[in-house]
């Protein structure tokens, strides 16, 4: 229905409250263009203006952009750094569904993973998400014994710290960044004072 950015945004501006699937399939193609960009290998994270700059959005088109980013903001997709910059999440960060244990530790279940990847989380890194939430976290230890222990001389001091610091046949270690999405969003609770 609508060619290009420029034909979007004349729909936009004439017919605001009007939803319709020629709409959608522009924001859904303004959205794969920007996602294009951040993914981009060389690209350099750049802010709103920026952005719309590099998608030929005239200021007519930038809140229907602003409500874009902050919908993916929202979802986990992207993230805005220093100086309102946007960057596209990936690497050590993770979406997934956290579930909690007695002892206070956490496991989150990643999202879209083809085999049941868990990651453990401590007590202490769990910031404010509770069961059920869904979060964004990032992987702190890897899954390989320090360089150092390669130097040890005796073998059996040398495969103990190995096994120690190995993280063969467990869940690697992450910490809660953002909570996404609260599965409750009351919580009924008694506070106690230590």
């Amino acid at each position: 229905m609508h060619n290009n950015i420029h034909d979007y945004i004349r729909f936009t501006s004439k017919n605001t409250n009007r939803q319709g699937s020629g709409h959608e399939s522009v924001i859904t193609k303004l959205e794969d263009s920007i996602l294009k960009i951040l993914g981009s290998p060389d690209y350099r994270p750049i802010n709103k203006l920026e952005l719309s700059r590099a998608l030929n959005i005239n200021s007519n088109g930038r809140s229907e952009l602003r409500h874009l980013l902050s919908s993916l903001e929202s979802k986990g997709i992207i993230k805005k750094i220093k100086k309102g910059r946007y960057v596209k999440r990936g690497g050590q960060e993770l979406n997934g569904t956290i579930h909690f244990k007695l002892r206070g530790h956490a496991f989150v279940i990643i999202e879209n993973s083809r085999d049941d990847t868990r990651v453990f989380i401590p007590p202490d890194l769990t910031g404010t998400a509770i069961h059920g939430d869904k979060v964004i976290i990032k992987i702190q230890k890897s899954q390989h014994p320090p360089h150092w222990t390669k130097n040890i001389k005796y073998k059996r001091v040398k495969d103990k710290l190995q096994s120690r610091f190995s993280e063969t046949g467990k869940s690697p270690e992450g910490r809660v960044i953002k909570v996404l999405e609260r599965k409750n969003e009351a919580v009924i609770a008694t506070y106690f004072q230590k």
